[in-house]
């Protein structure tokens, strides 16, 4: 169960996964004065692994500090935290669909049965 199409659903979790834990830590700190938002950025090296169609050497999820802070002004947007979290979310139900639906399809293929 180690194909491509496997890896890239685990490093998508792995990337999504990672995005929530910063999006939290985001949403945790949006009163404290100067605090430095953060964003996950995974999508382009996954995207760029899938065309040379080998993740072997992706590099992984990159934490990226957001460049919004103001003379000390905190300026994380809850808004824009919750709207990338449902995002976020969707994306990961996506995922975990796609990796029940590929499960699903290798134990049938080793049942022997057709669909």
């Amino acid at each position: 169960m180690n194909d491509l199409t496997m890896q890239a659903i685990e490093y998508a979790l792995d990337g999504l996964n990672l995005r929530s834990e910063i999006i939290s830590n985001n949403v945790a700190n949006a009163e404290v004065p100067g605090f430095t938002a953060s964003h996950v950025s995974f999508e382009r090296h996954l995207a760029d692994a899938l065309e040379r169609e080998s993740l072997d050497s992706i590099a992984g999820p990159t934490v990226i500090r957001k460049a919004d802070v103001f003379n000390g002004i905190n300026e994380v947007s809850l808004e824009d935290e919750m709207v990338e979290m449902i995002r976020t979310g969707l994306l990961r139900d996506a995922m975990v669909s796609a990796y029940n639906f590929k499960t699903n399809q290798l134990r049938t293929a080793m049942k022997g049965v057709v669909a």
